[in-house]
């Protein structure tokens, strides 16, 4: 995350519209400077500015986090309303505005503190990325993978806080500053890697011990089976030859009814010619006596 403008509006001791704080390369008077100093005297508003990134994005301040959900009490006191807007562009590349803004009842000073309103806008396109509070601080979190007390730990120090952050115990300070350098990327690399492994790994174990229960024959009990494997191929070949050979017959045997079928169906054709031709010879004799 890199803050690229800060504008406030009635916060705190900062009353009234103040010059927005443009952080950007090239931007009056501050802009694209490495280091910059916050610098004045007490009530001037130095921490306010800090307050004004920390309300913009979690609604709460390191100065508030013993009143959680007090905000609104850092209006102005001669003002009936209030706003913040912090510019700033995520790791990868994507600009956004967040807004925080308060006001009293009927834009009175009597009027009642009406709860802030928060929304993150596409400063780009004006599109409106989350608003209220719930969709804010969701987003927030998801895409700066920080929650507000870490993000107040590294972040945002508030006054004599350094001095816990240099005394926390190594794992959480090696947590934020893992979160800081990116090089969390890595480590779910590594971790996604790991669990990789561990999934082939026990794969490659189930394979084994599927391995393990195959029995492997010594060298007798092999030759014994090679030696039934060939007697096996040779009965198979024998009763091979042996059914195409019941089958030459069946089909000459076939053959052979079908021809007996043919002769004797022509026998019995002839014999039936033959005894007409027996019971026609009177009629012939006849006929040869009437041309005579």
């Amino acid at each position: 995350m890199r803050l690229d403008a800060i504008a406030i509006e009635n916060l705190a001791s900062l009353l009234g519209p103040q010059p927005v704080i443009d952080l950007r390369v090239g931007r009056s008077p501050v802009g694209g400077a490495g280091l910059i100093a916050i610098t004045g005297p007490t009530g001037a508003g130095k921490s306010t500015i800090l307050d004004a990134v920390c309300l913009a994005l979690f609604d709460e301040t390191p100065r508030q986090r013993g009143r959680q959900g007090n905000s609104s009490a850092l209006l102005s006191r001669a003002a009936v309303s209030g706003r913040v807007a912090v510019e700033l562009t995520l790791d990868d590349g994507t600009p956004w505005r967040a807004e925080w803004s308060i006001r009293r009842a009927h834009l009175r000073l009597d009027g009642s503190l009406m709860p802030p309103e928060r929304r993150i806008v596409c400063p780009v396109s004006g599109a409106i990325l989350a608003q209220g509070a719930a969709a804010v601080n969701e987003l927030v979190e998801r895409h700066l993978r920080l929650t507000v007390a870490q993000f107040r730990t590294v972040v945002l120090l508030a006054q004599g806080d350094f001095a816990a952050f240099l005394h926390a115990d190594d794992g959480k300070r090696a947590e934020l500053l893992t979160l800081l350098t990116g090089s969390d990327l890595y480590l779910r690399l590594g971790q996604a890697a790991h669990e990789r492994w561990r999934v082939l790994n026990d794969e490659c174990r189930t394979h084994d011990d599927a391995v393990a229960l195959i029995q492997v024959l010594d060298v007798t009990a092999r030759d014994e089976a090679e030696n039934q494997i060939t007697a096996f191929t040779t009965a198979t070949i024998g009763a091979q030859t042996a059914v195409a050979t019941a089958r030459t017959r069946q089909q000459a045997w076939s053959t052979w009814r079908e021809a007996e079928h043919t002769a004797t169906t022509q026998g019995t054709a002839a014999q039936h010619a033959h005894a007409a031709s027996t019971a026609a010879e009177p009629e012939r004799t006849r006929l040869a006596q009437a041309e005579m």
